[in-house]
Protein backbone atom coordinates (compact mmCIF):
# COMPACT_ATOMS: atom_id res chain seq x y z
CA UNK A 1 0.00 0.00 0.00
CA UNK A 2 1.10 3.67 -0.85
CA UNK A 3 0.76 6.94 -0.11
CA UNK A 4 -1.63 8.31 -2.88
CA UNK A 5 -0.64 11.59 -4.97
CA UNK A 6 -1.88 14.44 -3.93
CA UNK A 7 -2.56 17.34 -6.72
CA UNK A 8 -2.11 21.10 -7.19
CA UNK A 9 -3.48 21.58 -10.86
CA UNK A 10 -4.42 25.58 -12.70
CA UNK A 11 -7.07 25.00 -15.42
CA UNK A 12 -6.46 27.77 -17.69
CA UNK A 13 -9.27 28.44 -19.89
CA UNK A 14 -9.29 30.78 -23.09
CA UNK A 15 -11.68 32.81 -23.38
CA UNK A 16 -10.66 35.18 -26.60
CA UNK A 17 -13.49 36.33 -29.36
CA UNK A 18 -12.88 32.51 -31.59
CA UNK A 19 -13.96 31.04 -28.78
CA UNK A 20 -17.67 32.00 -29.68
CA UNK A 21 -17.28 29.91 -33.01
CA UNK A 22 -19.29 26.94 -33.54
CA UNK A 23 -17.79 23.05 -33.42
CA UNK A 24 -20.60 20.86 -33.96
CA UNK A 25 -23.34 21.48 -32.81
CA UNK A 26 -21.88 23.36 -29.71
CA UNK A 27 -19.61 26.21 -29.89
CA UNK A 28 -16.20 25.91 -28.50
CA UNK A 29 -16.77 27.86 -25.24
CA UNK A 30 -19.22 25.59 -24.45
CA UNK A 31 -17.73 22.90 -24.77
CA UNK A 32 -14.52 24.07 -22.80
CA UNK A 33 -17.26 24.87 -19.81
CA UNK A 34 -18.70 21.28 -19.74
CA UNK A 35 -15.31 19.60 -20.10
CA UNK A 36 -13.75 21.96 -17.47
CA UNK A 37 -16.85 21.08 -14.66
CA UNK A 38 -15.76 17.93 -15.75
CA UNK A 39 -12.67 18.29 -14.48
CA UNK A 40 -13.16 19.73 -10.91
CA UNK A 41 -16.44 17.16 -10.66
CA UNK A 42 -13.05 14.76 -11.48
CA UNK A 43 -11.00 16.17 -8.25
CA UNK A 44 -11.20 14.09 -4.86
CA UNK A 45 -12.44 15.77 -2.25
CA UNK A 46 -11.12 15.53 1.03
CA UNK A 47 -7.91 13.96 0.22
CA UNK A 48 -5.73 16.94 -0.09
CA UNK A 49 -6.67 17.85 -4.07
CA UNK A 50 -6.34 21.54 -5.13
CA UNK A 51 -7.27 23.16 -8.16
CA UNK A 52 -7.01 27.15 -9.40
CA UNK A 53 -8.97 28.57 -12.44
CA UNK A 54 -7.62 30.87 -14.86
CA UNK A 55 -9.28 33.01 -17.81
CA UNK A 56 -7.08 34.50 -20.31
CA UNK A 57 -7.88 36.46 -23.65
CA UNK A 58 -5.49 39.00 -24.29
CA UNK A 59 -5.30 39.97 -20.36
CA UNK A 60 -5.25 36.76 -17.92
CA UNK A 61 -7.47 36.77 -14.56
CA UNK A 62 -7.74 34.02 -11.62
CA UNK A 63 -11.36 34.15 -11.43
CA UNK A 64 -10.79 31.10 -8.79
CA UNK A 65 -7.93 31.22 -6.79
CA UNK A 66 -6.04 28.09 -5.53
CA UNK A 67 -8.38 25.90 -2.77
CA UNK A 68 -8.68 22.31 -1.87
CA UNK A 69 -11.52 20.55 -2.89
CA UNK A 70 -14.06 19.34 -0.20
CA UNK A 71 -16.93 17.75 -0.08
CA UNK A 72 -18.83 21.25 0.48
CA UNK A 73 -17.07 23.01 -1.69
CA UNK A 74 -17.28 21.27 -5.05
CA UNK A 75 -20.51 21.86 -6.55
CA UNK A 76 -19.44 25.91 -6.05
CA UNK A 77 -16.26 25.73 -7.93
CA UNK A 78 -18.13 23.63 -10.52
CA UNK A 79 -20.52 26.66 -10.67
CA UNK A 80 -17.88 29.33 -11.20
CA UNK A 81 -17.01 27.58 -15.11
CA UNK A 82 -19.90 29.56 -16.29
CA UNK A 83 -20.92 31.23 -19.32
CA UNK A 84 -20.86 34.55 -18.15
CA UNK A 85 -17.43 34.21 -16.27
CA UNK A 86 -15.92 32.97 -19.58
CA UNK A 87 -17.88 35.08 -21.77
CA UNK A 88 -15.84 35.34 -25.44
CA UNK A 89 -14.14 38.38 -26.56
CA UNK A 90 -10.57 39.95 -27.27
CA UNK A 91 -7.14 38.37 -28.66
CA UNK A 92 -4.97 35.49 -27.30
CA UNK A 93 -2.13 35.95 -25.01
CA UNK A 94 -1.54 32.41 -23.94
CA UNK A 95 1.84 32.99 -22.04
CA UNK A 96 -0.50 35.49 -19.80
CA UNK A 97 -2.80 32.74 -18.88
CA UNK A 98 0.25 30.62 -18.20
CA UNK A 99 2.03 32.88 -16.16
CA UNK A 100 -0.94 33.94 -13.88
CA UNK A 101 -1.55 30.14 -12.95
CA UNK A 102 2.00 29.92 -11.90
CA UNK A 103 1.65 32.74 -10.24
CA UNK A 104 -1.62 31.31 -8.16
CA UNK A 105 0.27 28.00 -7.95
CA UNK A 106 3.42 29.71 -6.26
CA UNK A 107 1.80 32.16 -4.38
CA UNK A 108 -0.44 29.42 -2.71
CA UNK A 109 1.72 27.43 -1.13
CA UNK A 110 1.08 24.46 1.05
CA UNK A 111 2.31 24.65 4.82
CA UNK A 112 3.21 21.22 4.77
CA UNK A 113 3.90 19.67 1.45
CA UNK A 114 2.65 16.33 1.36
CA UNK A 115 4.86 13.03 0.63
CA UNK A 116 4.32 13.14 -3.01
CA UNK A 117 2.29 16.12 -4.74
CA UNK A 118 1.81 16.48 -8.43
CA UNK A 119 1.66 20.18 -10.12
CA UNK A 120 -0.04 20.84 -13.00
CA UNK A 121 -1.55 23.46 -15.35
CA UNK A 122 -3.88 22.35 -18.08
CA UNK A 123 -4.02 25.39 -21.15
CA UNK A 124 -7.52 24.65 -23.17
CA UNK A 125 -7.09 27.05 -26.00
CA UNK A 126 -8.47 27.57 -30.11
CA UNK A 127 -5.99 30.06 -30.69
CA UNK A 128 -2.53 31.24 -31.58
CA UNK A 129 -0.24 32.98 -29.16
CA UNK A 130 -0.67 36.23 -31.24
CA UNK A 131 -0.40 38.85 -28.39
CA UNK A 132 2.66 38.98 -26.12
CA UNK A 133 2.03 39.25 -22.71
CA UNK A 134 3.73 42.15 -20.98
CA UNK A 135 3.79 40.94 -17.41
CA UNK A 136 3.07 44.24 -15.23
CA UNK A 137 5.06 42.22 -12.31
CA UNK A 138 8.35 42.77 -14.28
CA UNK A 139 7.43 44.45 -16.93
CA UNK A 140 8.65 42.32 -19.55
CA UNK A 141 7.16 40.91 -22.87
CA UNK A 142 6.57 37.24 -22.89
CA UNK A 143 5.54 34.53 -25.77
CA UNK A 144 5.17 31.08 -25.00
CA UNK A 145 8.73 30.03 -26.15
CA UNK A 146 10.60 33.31 -26.83
CA UNK A 147 9.58 34.34 -30.43
CA UNK A 148 10.33 37.70 -31.97
CA UNK A 149 12.59 39.21 -29.02
CA UNK A 150 10.45 38.46 -26.16
CA UNK A 151 11.12 36.19 -23.54
CA UNK A 152 10.08 32.49 -23.22
CA UNK A 153 7.33 32.40 -19.90
CA UNK A 154 9.77 30.35 -17.33
CA UNK A 155 8.51 27.20 -16.14
CA UNK A 156 9.41 25.69 -12.49
CA UNK A 157 10.59 22.31 -12.99
CA UNK A 158 8.49 20.47 -10.49
CA UNK A 159 5.40 21.45 -12.96
CA UNK A 160 3.86 19.78 -15.84
CA UNK A 161 2.04 21.54 -18.89
CA UNK A 162 -0.70 20.05 -20.62
CA UNK A 163 -1.82 22.05 -23.77
CA UNK A 164 -5.02 20.87 -25.03
CA UNK A 165 -5.78 22.80 -28.71
CA UNK A 166 -9.20 22.84 -30.03
CA UNK A 167 -10.13 23.33 -34.30
CA UNK A 168 -7.39 23.61 -37.01
CA UNK A 169 -5.78 27.34 -36.39
CA UNK A 170 -3.90 26.62 -33.11
CA UNK A 171 0.00 26.46 -31.78
CA UNK A 172 0.58 23.18 -32.62
CA UNK A 173 4.18 23.32 -32.64
CA UNK A 174 4.48 25.98 -29.65
CA UNK A 175 1.91 24.24 -27.22
CA UNK A 176 3.60 20.73 -28.23
CA UNK A 177 6.63 21.01 -27.39
CA UNK A 178 6.26 23.26 -24.36
CA UNK A 179 4.35 20.15 -23.22
CA UNK A 180 6.62 17.61 -23.98
CA UNK A 181 9.37 19.81 -22.74
CA UNK A 182 7.78 19.71 -19.11
CA UNK A 183 6.83 15.64 -19.62
CA UNK A 184 3.08 16.53 -19.65
CA UNK A 185 1.16 15.97 -23.10
CA UNK A 186 -0.67 17.83 -26.27
CA UNK A 187 -3.99 16.81 -27.10
CA UNK A 188 -5.60 17.61 -30.18
CA UNK A 189 -9.39 17.86 -31.12
CA UNK A 190 -10.75 19.05 -34.14
CA UNK A 191 -14.31 18.89 -34.39
CA UNK A 192 -17.11 18.37 -31.67
CA UNK A 193 -19.19 16.35 -33.54
CA UNK A 194 -19.96 12.50 -34.62
CA UNK A 195 -17.73 10.16 -32.60
CA UNK A 196 -15.50 13.20 -31.80
CA UNK A 197 -18.92 14.77 -29.85
CA UNK A 198 -17.19 14.12 -26.20
CA UNK A 199 -13.66 13.83 -27.35
CA UNK A 200 -13.09 17.17 -24.96
CA UNK A 201 -14.40 15.26 -21.77
CA UNK A 202 -12.08 12.59 -22.91
CA UNK A 203 -9.09 14.54 -23.00
CA UNK A 204 -9.46 16.11 -19.17
CA UNK A 205 -10.65 12.90 -17.71
CA UNK A 206 -7.33 11.33 -19.58
CA UNK A 207 -5.14 14.29 -17.99
CA UNK A 208 -6.80 14.21 -14.53
CA UNK A 209 -6.13 10.52 -14.46
CA UNK A 210 -2.16 10.90 -15.45
CA UNK A 211 -2.07 14.08 -12.84
CA UNK A 212 -2.81 11.54 -10.19
CA UNK A 213 -0.72 8.38 -11.33
CA UNK A 214 -3.56 6.16 -12.64
CA UNK A 215 -4.23 4.28 -15.76
CA UNK A 216 -6.67 4.87 -18.34
CA UNK A 217 -8.25 1.45 -20.15
CA UNK A 218 -7.79 2.26 -23.95
CA UNK A 219 -10.28 3.35 -26.87
CA UNK A 220 -11.27 0.29 -28.20
CA UNK A 221 -9.54 -0.59 -32.01
CA UNK A 222 -13.07 -1.87 -33.20
CA UNK A 223 -16.59 -1.09 -33.41
CA UNK A 224 -19.03 -2.26 -30.55
CA UNK A 225 -22.89 -2.83 -32.12
CA UNK A 226 -25.78 -2.28 -30.01
CA UNK A 227 -25.85 -5.23 -27.21
CA UNK A 228 -23.01 -6.37 -28.15
CA UNK A 229 -20.84 -7.50 -24.94
CA UNK A 230 -17.12 -7.04 -24.41
CA UNK A 231 -14.69 -7.84 -21.67
CA UNK A 232 -11.51 -5.71 -20.48
CA UNK A 233 -9.96 -7.92 -18.58
CA UNK A 234 -7.32 -5.76 -16.16
CA UNK A 235 -4.54 -5.92 -12.84
CA UNK A 236 -4.73 -3.90 -9.87
CA UNK A 237 -1.36 -3.69 -8.90
CA UNK A 238 -1.28 -1.06 -6.27
CA UNK A 239 -3.83 0.07 -3.37
CA UNK A 240 -3.77 3.58 -2.26
CA UNK A 241 -4.37 4.86 1.16
CA UNK A 242 -7.30 7.75 1.54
Amino acid sequence: VIDSISVDVELVLDRSGSMSGASGPRTKIDTAIDAGRLFVQLGRPDVDDRIGMVKFNQTPNVFSPMEAITTGNQPALVGRINATELAPSGSTAIAGGVLEALRDLDGNPRPTPPPQLSRALVVLTDGLDNTPYTNPADNVEYTLLGDNGTTPVPIPPDVRIYGVGIGDNIDTGRLAQLAQSTSGQFLHVLTFAGLDFFKLEKHFTQIYMDTVDLATVLDPTFLIQPRDEHRTFASVMRLQNK
